[in-house]
């Protein structure tokens, strides 16, 4: 059975931008690849993405600069934080977005935030949310740059546990600000 996917390519005119493909995760081979890209020690966080991307609840798109996974981002069908649903209603939301460092600062991150955005424009989504640390000066600039406005009104708490070498479960618990990007209008129909 064939689908339609898309494929974001980014190419930009600074000299210094890597030109990455960015693509929904195709399964575990690719999960593998992330890991090898962008290490989280043996915890499975790309496994349990692509997961989550297979099972239906979020669209995992990895960016590739040829056979090596340099960035990932998750867009999750629906907010996680119960705040922004309130004040905003459901909409989906970018989470987790992480580049190699080798590749930071060389457009990845804008490749995939473009890339998340138009699979939610795609799938009809009007506005889309994400949540991060007031003191990331790195994410918000970046957020700003791209059309995304912080909502003031909107504090999240971001909680997520991980597990050190050791085997050591951590829990961890972040005060975020809460932005949002409009989306234009998908087209509909060709030319």
């Amino acid at each position: 059975e064939w689908h339609w996917q898309t494929v974001w390519f980014h190419r930009s005119l600074e000299r210094d931008h890597l030109a990455v493909e960015v693509r929904p995760c195709a399964g575990e081979s690719d999960a593998d690849a992330a890991e090898r890209g962008l290490p989280t020690g043996g915890n499975g966080f790309h496994h349990a993405r692509w997961e989550r991307h297979r099972d239906g609840g979020a669209t995992y798109l990895l960016a590739w600069d040829g056979e090596d996974v340099v960035g990932h981002v998750l867009l999750l069908a629906g907010s996680r934080y119960a705040e922004a649903t309130s004040a905003l209603g459901d909409l989906p939301e970018v989470s987790a977005l992480g580049v190699a460092e080798r590749t930071r600062r060389r457009g990845v991150g804008t490749a995939l935030m473009g890339a998340a955005a138009g699979v939610a424009q795609e799938q009809g989504a009007r506005r889309l949310g994400l949540a991060v640390e007031a003191d990331n000066e790195a994410a918000t600039t970046l957020y700003r740059r791209l059309g995304w406005v912080r909502q003031p009104d909107i504090a999240v708490v971001d909680e997520w546990a991980w597990t050190d070498e050791r085997g050591v479960e951590h829990e961890e618990r972040d005060a975020c600000d809460y932005w949002l990007l409009d989306l234009p209008r998908a087209a509909v129909g060709g030319g």
